[in-house]
């Protein structure tokens, strides 16, 4: 849109929209509003997942779920069902009867590896929305579970397109799916509500954040970074400001690390 362009003009624009997100848009509705806070990572990453998969059963370990169903209302339209900390036994014993997803902290997945492994042999997919509850910056694991499942690929809520594409290429094979999405939380990471999705494109365009998928052991980077620098990223966030020196110093020396191994 140009400056000198009216709010009219810029109507009447032929705008070019991804054809992918406008498929999405059209799909029925499957969680309509929540009582949760705004902008939330984590409920914008299931609605997604939903939108892009379609109706199944949903079995989670985040409390902030139950938000989409406080009495009297329900704002959801599939079942889902509490799992405690651990989700992937209970998906697992119900996608031998039908199409379920597993969506599960990231805090809560890490203390339960051992059964998110031992469940490899079911057909499912298991969703880690990552809002970094469990460490002030953790790189993701989904490279280290490749190495047990056909699938795991890393996504981000601030790129849709590329969330939506692993969520159905994770659909279309049998076995155990892992997809570890980055579901900033305006509240815990100190972020205005309006900033979700720049907040995690930030984190992806620094290389905080490197989205890949890696099927059957071989890694493919599918979003490379822009070049902006990570402390951009750390800056637009409260949670930083008084880690020490130190400390920034590590994580940013845990991103170069995380991304040679991944892009090498």
């Amino acid at each position: 849109m140009e400056e000198d362009m009216t709010v009219e003009e810029a109507a009447s624009e032929n705008v070019e929209i991804d054809p992918l997100l406008k498929e999405l848009n059209e799909k029925e509705n499957l969680i309509t509003g929540n009582h949760g806070c705004a902008g939330c990572g984590e409920l914008l990453a299931l609605k997604i997942a939903l939108q892009a998969l379609g109706r199944r059963v949903v079995v989670h370990t985040g409390r902030d779920i139950a938000l989409l169903a406080k009495y009297p209302d329900s704002h959801i339209q599939v079942p889902f069902v509490f799992a405690g900390h651990d989700a992937a036994p209970a998906a697992a014993e119900i996608a031998k009867t039908q199409p379920v997803l597993a969506f599960s902290g990231d805090g809560a997945m890490l203390k339960n590896m051992g059964s998110l492994i031992r469940a490899a042999g079911s057909d499912f997919t298991f969703i880690s929305y990552n809002n970094q509850s469990s460490s002030l910056y953790r790189e993701s694991v989904a490279h280290a579970l490749s190495r047990f499942l056909p699938y795991a690929a890393t996504a981000s809520v601030s790129h849709i397109s590329d969330y939506v594409k692993k969520l159905r290429n994770a659909s279309a094979m049998k076995g155990l799916k892992f997809i570890d999405v980055l579901s900033p939380c305006p509240e815990k990471w100190g972020f205005d509500s309006s900033l979700t999705m720049e907040t995690a494109r930030a984190a992806v365009e620094s290389r905080a954040w490197p989205l890949y998928e890696v099927v059957d052991g071989k890694v493919r980077v599918t979003s490379l970074p822009t070049g902006s620098t990570a402390d951009n990223y750390f800056a637009m966030q409260k949670r930083f400001r008084n880690v020490p020196t130190p400390v920034m110093d590590e994580i940013k020396s845990r991103i170069t690390s995380n991304w040679k191994n991944i892009s090498s």
